[in-house]
C-alpha cells in the first residue's frame, strides 16, 4: 500500500510519490521497488513503450493491455 492512498504514507513513501509525479521518471520508483515483498506488485499505467525494465530492473515485468505494467520480485531459486 506504499503508493496507493499518499494521505495515509509515511515520509519517505511520500517523497517518493512526489518525486515520481513531478516528472515521470520510472527510476523514482526504485526505493518502491526495492521493498517490494514476494507477495507484493508494483502496478503502473504507462504506454506499451514506457518499459520500466529498463529503468527498474529488479523487478520481473509483464505488459496487461492496453497500458498496464505490472512487475514482481523475482521468484527466489527453489520456490
Amino acid at each position: 500500500m506504499l503508493g496507493l492512498e499518499p494521505a495515509d504514507m509515511e515520509q519517505d513513501n511520500l517523497q517518493v510519490y512526489w518525486t515520481y509525479r513531478e516528472n515521470r521518471d520510472l527510476h523514482a520508483l526504485a526505493p518502491w521497488a526495492k521493498k517490494l515483498r514476494p507477495q507484493d506488485r508494483l502496478i503502473l499505467i504507462e504506454e506499451p513503450h514506457r518499459k520500466p525494465v529498463s529503468a527498474l530492473p529488479m523487478l520481473t515485468w509483464k505488459f496487461l493491455p492496453p497500458q498496464y505494467w505490472i512487475g514482481k520480485p523475482p521468484t527466489a531459486p527453489g520456490n
